[in-house]
């Protein structure tokens, strides 16, 4: 059993993913994968958005965690700086692919 998906408080986020938040359109482009974001802030965004009010910003987001390179989610899981919801969010994956 993860951790419950909750929100991450908006003062905490690093500034790149308050800015990939910042607008619908940014949400959805970051929702998508499509803004250059370190994989640890993607990881953020991802999470956070996988939560949106919006369901097609939250669909896209975890469409786009689901199908990162497993290189990336390597990284993003061995991130021990990222919050442990982030994490949690990622650590499935882990689970699904042999070679993580």
């Amino acid at each position: 059993m993860g951790l419950e998906p909750t929100p991450l408080d908006p003062a905490a986020l690093p500034a790149a993913v308050g800015k990939a938040l910042a607008t619908p359109a940014t949400r959805m482009m970051a929702a998508r994968g499509a803004l250059p974001l370190a994989p640890g802030d993607l990881a953020t965004a991802l999470y956070q958005l996988g939560l949106d009010a919006d369901p097609a910003v939250a669909e896209a987001a975890r469409a786009s965690r689901d199908g990162l390179p497993e290189r990336v989610v390597l990284g993003i899981v061995s991130d021990a700086g990222l919050d442990p919801r982030v994490l949690d969010a990622f650590a499935g994956r882990c689970l699904q692919v042999p070679a993580l």
